[in-house]
């Protein structure tokens, strides 16, 4: 993984961890290629977004966040962007993510409550919010760097 480091104010700088390296397992769950160097975890073989729409997703693990066909702490970060957030797949997220590794989480801005509540409460370790872009869309974006066990 690259060097991961949080800036003067303690946030995290996000673009190192979403730059993806050949030295560590980033998963996109839901993903279809946007983040380059990650594997993307989706149940679709075809992208269904963006004018590569119909294209084959690259690097694809067939599957659901509900149930990751990937051993226990074998994954450095997890990138979950719009894709819905259930218990089960926070649960298998927290299975497969490795102790120091990370959790990146965006999705739209709820009405109510915080999108991330729940993870905050299964995921152990510390995080970091904030609001984020995902080309013109606004998202609320949550980071957790995973305790040690």
């Amino acid at each position: 993984m690259p060097s991961l480091h949080s800036t003067s104010a303690g946030k995290v700088n996000l673009e190192r961890l979403l730059e993806g390296s050949t030295d560590g397992f980033v998963l996109d769950i839901g993903g279809e290629g946007r983040h380059r160097g990650a594997w993307n975890l989706n149940p679709r073989t075809r992208r269904t977004l963006g004018p590569l729409r119909g294209q084959r997703i690259p690097r694809l693990i067939q599957g659901r966040g509900e149930h990751i066909p990937l051993p226990a702490d074998s994954v450095d970060l997890v990138i979950v962007e719009r894709t819905p957030l259930r218990l089960r797949a926070l649960d298998e997220i927290r299975r497969v993510t490795k102790s120091g590794g990370w959790v990146v989480l965006r999705h739209a801005p709820a009405p109510v409550a915080h999108p991330h509540l729940p993870a905050r409460r299964l995921l152990s370790g510390t995080f970091y919010a904030s609001a984020a872009r995902i080309g013109r869309q606004s998202v609320t974006q949550t980071i957790f760097r995973i305790a040690d066990a």
